[in-house]
């Protein structure tokens, strides 16, 4: 009896350390709002169907391909996903991102100015210095995914996040 007690005892805690891994474990979604460069607001809590982030800045020298390409992959894939760009950077201005929104070819109504990194750091509480980019996918009220590369990978868990 007592060795069924210690198996079912040991089962359980193996249980409880798994769902706390951080791979199984969900993370929730951080309540967020914010107003792209035409002044729309997006409001996180008024969200129903899956959304993508990417925090990017004008510097970054991958941004420069990874945001028309996933723009382009947004657009032919999920066309309904909302996808905001958000620039969490003081130095990037309003006038500096529409540029390179431009430059980039892609309407700056995907992109976001978040000149204190408000957003960025409700994603990221614990990061003192951050990796551009930074892509993080959130369906429903979890965090879906976060990625630093628009890779196969990347590209796999966009497909998940939104089939």
């Amino acid at each position: 009896m007592s060795f069924n007690v210690f198996r079912v005892w040991s089962l359980y805690l193996c249980l409880l350390l798994l769902s706390q891994h951080p791979l199984l474990a969900k993370t929730p979604a951080p309540d967020f709002w914010i107003s792209n460069l035409e002044r729309v607001r997006f409001d996180s809590r008024q969200q129903s169907t899956p959304y993508v982030l990417s925090f990017f800045f004008i510097g970054c020298v991958p941004c420069v391909t990874e945001i028309p390409a996933l723009y382009n992959w947004m657009r032919s894939n999920a066309p309904e996903a909302e996808l905001l760009f958000i620039s969490p950077l003081k130095a990037d201005s309003k006038k500096d991102i529409e540029r390179y929104a431009t430059q980039l070819q892609v309407p700056k109504s995907y992109f976001y100015s978040d000149p204190f990194g408000r957003v960025l750091k409700k994603f990221f509480p614990e990061q003192t210095k951050s990796v551009f980019p930074a892509l993080v996918g959130v369906a429903g009220s979890e965090i879906a995914f976060i990625q630093h590369a628009l890779d196969e990978q990347t590209l796999l868990a966009l497909e998940k996040l939104l089939n």
